[in-house]
C-alpha cells in the first residue's frame, strides 16, 4: 500500500493515466513541492521523499520485490510497458515530456538507451528530441547484454543488476560520424540511483569521443543526492546534467524474513543473431514504417481488444505497431517480456516464466499479462520466433520486421504460427 503523508490519502490509480492531454495541461505550480511516501513491499519498507514531480509518483511508479539479495526492492515503471501494460500513448507522452524538458541541443546527438529496460524509452526520447530539434545529425543506439558478430566499442558493468555485464557495439559505418563526433550525449534509463553505471559508461565513451560538449542523464526518476551527482562529475571529469520527471531520495529497510534466490545464469551470453540495425544495437536514425500489407494479412484477427508484446531488448518496433493500431482507434495495450527476476506479489499480480528467446537457457518473464485480448508478439527473426515457446503458451500471433533492402523503410509481416487456434 502506498501512503502519501503529504495529503494523508491512499492511492488506487489507473495504471495508464499519463496522456498527451495530461502533458499539455499538467499543473506545474506544485512541481517542486516536497512529498513523503511510505511503501510496504514483501522485501521491506521504502521511505520516499520527492522534491520534484512533473508527473505524480503514483502515476509513474509501482513497487515490487526483486529475487536479488543485492537489491531487494524494485521500482516498477508504469510508463514504459515493461512490467505493467500501458496504452501506447503513455510511452509516447513520456518521451515527449522528457524531450521537452531537455529542450534545444546542439548536434550531432548520440542518444543511448540502457538495456534492457530502457531500450524502448531511449528510442522514444530520441525520436521526440530530434523532432523538437529539427534537421540535426543524430544516432540512437542501445546497450545490450548480448554479443553480436560485430565489433564491440566497450564493455561496462551494472553492479546492482542480476546480470552485471553490458556491452555497447560500434554502430554501422553509416552512423560513425554522429556517434564519434557527437557534441551532445544523452543517456536514457528508467531510473538513476547512484549514477555509478552511467558514469562508467561516460568514462568509456569519452575515450572514443573526447570532444563531447554536453552530457545529459535522462530518466523518469532521479534518486541521486547532490553529493552523488558531484561524485559522478568528479569520476567523469565533466559537467553532467540530469533531466527527470521526478526527483527524490529514498531509504529502504529490509525485511529480515525475505529471502531472494536468483535464478540460474550462464554468465555473459552470446547472442546468435545478425544484429540487424533496425533493432538499435548497431545504431538507427529514424523509422519509417509500412503497415498496409501486414494489416491486410491480420485483418481477420484485429477485432476487440489487442495486446502487442515486445521481447526483451526488442521493444521499440513492437511499440510502433501498437501506437499505429491505437491511432486507428483500436483498444490496444503494450507490454514486453523482461529479464529481471521479480517476486510474485506487490506490483506483480501475474508472472509467466519461460526460457530466453535467444536460447541462453536462463528464465525470462512476462509480468501482469492482461487477459481477454488478441495477443501479437514481435520477434527479431523468424528463427527466434519458431524456436520459442511463448507464442504457444499465450496462443499468440507472431510478427517480424523487414528492412526493405535497407532503404530506411521497415515493414511488418506475419510469421506463421501453427500453435494459434
Amino acid at each position: 500500500m502506498l501512503i502519501d503523508e503529504s495529503s494523508d490519502s491512499l492511492f488506487a490509480e489507473d495504471k495508464s493515466v499519463l496522456t498527451s492531454e495530461y502533458v499539455a495541461k499538467r499543473d506545474t505550480t506544485s512541481v517542486h513541492e516536497t512529498r513523503k511516501y511510505d511503501v510496504s513491499i514483501q522485501s521491506g519498507q521504502l521511505q520516499i521523499v520527492t522534491t520534484k514531480e512533473h508527473v505524480p509518483l503514483v502515476h509513474a511508479l509501482d513497487f515490487s520485490s526483486r529475487e536479488n539479495m543485492k537489491r531487494k526492492f524494485h521500482f516498477s515503471s508504469r510508463l514504459m510497458g515493461k512490467y505493467i501494460p500501458i496504452r501506447p500513448l503513455v510511452l509516447r507522452s513520456t518521451g515527449l515530456l522528457l524531450a521537452e524538458l531537455i529542450g534545444d541541443v546542439e548536434g550531432p546527438i548520440v542518444s543511448v538507451g540502457m538495456a534492457e529496460v530502457a531500450t524502448g524509452l531511449g528510442n522514444c526520447v530520441h525520436d521526440c528530441l530530434t523532432m523538437i530539434n529539427g534537421d540535426v545529425s543524430s544516432v540512437y543506439i542501445h546497450t545490450t547484454r548480448y554479443t553480436l558478430d560485430h565489433p564491440v566499442a566497450f564493455n561496462f558493468e551494472e553492479s546492482h543488476s542480476h546480470a552485471v555485464d553490458q556491452a555497447l557495439h560500434m554502430p554501422l559505418k553509416s552512423h560513425h560520424e554522429p556517434f564519434l563526433k557527437a557534441k551532445t550525449l544523452c543517456i536514457v534509463d528508467d531510473e538513476i540511483t547512484t549514477g555509478h553505471t552511467a558514469a562508467k559508461f561516460v568514462t568509456s565513451y569519452l575515450k572514443l569521443n573526447p570532444n563531447i560538449e554536453r552530457i545529459i542523464f535522462v530518466t523518469i526518476v532521479d534518486w541521486m543526492s547532490e553529493s552523488l551527482l558531484n561524485e559522478v562529475k568528479k569520476v567523469t571529469g565533466r559537467d553532467v546534467e540530469v533531466v527527470s520527471l521526478i526527483d527524490g531520495e529514498f531509504n529502504f529497510t529490509p525485511n529480515s524474513d525475505y529471502i531472494a534466490k536468483l535464478p540460474p545464469s550462464n554468465g555473459y551470453p552470446v547472442c546468435n543473431i545478425s544484429g540487424n540495425p533496425m533493432y538499435g544495437r548497431l545504431g538507427i536514425t529514424r523509422y519509417d514504417i509500412e503497415l498496409n500489407e501486414y494489416l491486410r494479412s491480420i485483418d481477420g484477427i484485429l477485432k476487440g481488444k489487442v495486446l502487442i508484446l515486445g521481447t526483451g531488448e526488442f521493444m521499440y518496433m513492437p511499440f510502433l505497431l501498437a501506437e499505429q493500431l491505437e491511432q486507428m482507434g483500436l483498444d490496444v495495450l503494450f507490454l514486453s517480456t523482461a529479464r529481471s527476476p521479480l517476486a510474485f506479489g506487490d506490483a506483480i499480480q501475474s508472472k509467466i516464466v519461460f526460457p530466453c528467446h535467444h536460447g541462453e537457457g536462463v528464465p525470462n518473464y512476462l509480468y501482469n499479462m492482461p487477459q481477454g485480448r488478441t495477443n501479437l508478439i514481435g520477434y527479431e527473426s523468424d528463427t527466434i520466433a519458431h524456436n520459442h515457446v511463448l507464442p504457444s503458451q499465450l496462443n499468440a500471433h507472431v510478427f517480424g520486421i523487414s528492412n526493405n533492402g535497407n532503404n530506411g523503410t521497415y515493414s511488418f509481416y506475419k510469421i506463421p504460427n501453427r500453435a494459434v487456434v
